[in-house]
């Protein structure tokens, strides 16, 4: 950036005019110190202005924000392609929509889920798909209004459903689950042995183990669970059953970094999501991803 009044950062060619005398004050200070004065005096006036503004990490950030989420996916909420950009699914559709009404760009980046959270939590990454009720500490983060409700039920065969009123009823049935996942209404029966639960890798897994009898049932999250009985060879989505109640429910947000301010962004951003729930978008990309 150019000074104001010179051309292309040189220095004015005018005769400099003659130099005045010194006021009766400044005589008696050597000349080096009152260069040196002068020069601070000229540092404070242009630096007073960037200190005092606000930081520009907001703006910066609603123009381009880098969204993470999980390495392998979490089908149909994200679908991995080749690379970030071509990924695909409820989430990432839904924050290309919301964020380009919001007046931003958005990338995506992939990491596995705890380094995922802890890079926001350093500001490393600018947000990740969550909810509240997953996270340590969540006041640590700036979060953005729902974007859908995520619901756990029980998939079982259709020849041996599992149905239940309360946790009770499933008393004595051994139910699969993710490894490393929590399930806040099933832990105290799990920890306590009234309940088996057996931990597998992911919800390919988890059918095909339901498919052989070696379960009685397992836990999905309904939309996955869809997704998967329909996109999984070999298994026929007829011959499975999901449950009408939840086992368990929970408000799916974006979870933005606290290491910078992102409340306007973030209530730009959730107008987008309303206006798309109002106008029948997101019912539309919900029912894109059965």
């Amino acid at each position: 950036m150019t000074t104001p009044g010179f051309r292309n950062g040189e220095l004015p060619t005018q005769t400099p005019a003659p130099r005045a005398a010194p006021p009766p004050g400044l005589r008696a200070v050597p000349r080096f110190v009152r260069a040196s004065f002068a020069v601070l005096v000229v540092f404070a006036v242009f630096a007073a202005p960037s200190c005092l503004a606000p930081p520009p990490a907001s703006a910066e950030g609603a123009r381009a924000l880098r969204l993470g989420y999980v390495t392998e996916g979490w089908p149909p909420y994200i679908i991995v392609g080749g690379e970030p950009e071509d990924d695909r699914g409820i989430v990432p559709d839904l924050v290309r929509k919301a964020v380009a009404e919001a007046g931003g760009e958005v990338s995506f980046v992939r990491y596995p889920d705890r380094r995922g959270v802890e890079l926001v939590r350093e500001g490393e990454i600018d947000a990740w798909p969550k909810a509240r009720e997953w996270v340590e500490n969540p006041e640590d983060f700036v979060w953005s209004a729902p974007l859908l409700l995520s619901e756990d039920v029980l998939v079982s065969r259709a020849d041996r459903p599992a149905t239940f009123r309360t946790i009770s009823d499933l008393f004595g049935l051994r139910l699969g689950t993710v490894l490393g996942y929590g399930y806040p209404t099933l832990d105290d029966a799990f920890r306590t042995g009234r309940i088996e639960r057996v931990d597998l890798h992911d919800a390919q897994t988890q059918l095909e183990m339901l498919d052989r009898g070696r379960v009685d049932a397992v836990v999905m999250e309904r939309r996955i669970a869809d997704w998967a009985l329909r996109h999984t060879p070999g298994l026929n989505r007829d011959d499975f059953r999901l449950s009408t109640r939840n086992v368990h429910s929970v408000q799916y947000r974006l979870m933005f970094t606290g290491r910078r301010d992102w409340a306007d962004f973030v209530s730009r951003f959730d107008a987008a999501v309303a206006r798309m729930r109002a106008s029948g978008e997101l019912a539309a990309l919900f029912k894109k991803y059965r």
